[in-house]
């Protein structure tokens, strides 16, 4: 069964929740739109491993209803400051949903 041009422009961003007890509970990760793409490469490229993984979330961090939390030009700050596996975790989980990791079979899901 094919899909309608209707049906892709009224596709939803998927999510996934991620336990990160380090920040007081689970937070949520979701897909990023085609049109977020180029923002992020532009400031991921040029970052350290642990700012790109800041860069990463700020795009993917979300309400349970996929809304991001952060938006701006400014890495959250506070994902820097704090502890390194809620943000390394969220980070891979976001790269996995995303299809981000090179791992085929999650690009497949």
């Amino acid at each position: 069964m094919s899909v309608t041009a209707q049906q892709i422009l009224n596709a939803r961003l998927k999510t996934q929740k991620v336990a990160t007890p380090e920040w007081g509970g689970d937070v949520y990760v979701r897909m990023i739109r085609g049109d977020e793409v180029n923002d992020l490469v532009k400031l991921a490229g040029k970052a350290s491993d642990a700012e790109s993984m800041a860069w990463i979330c700020q795009f993917c961090l979300c309400d349970s209803k996929g809304k991001r939390l952060f938006n701006g030009a400014a890495t959250p700050k506070g994902l820097l400051a704090g502890p390194l596996a809620p943000l390394r975790r969220t980070c891979e989980a976001a790269m996995s949903l995303n299809g981000m990791t090179g791992d085929s079979d999650a690009e497949e899901k």
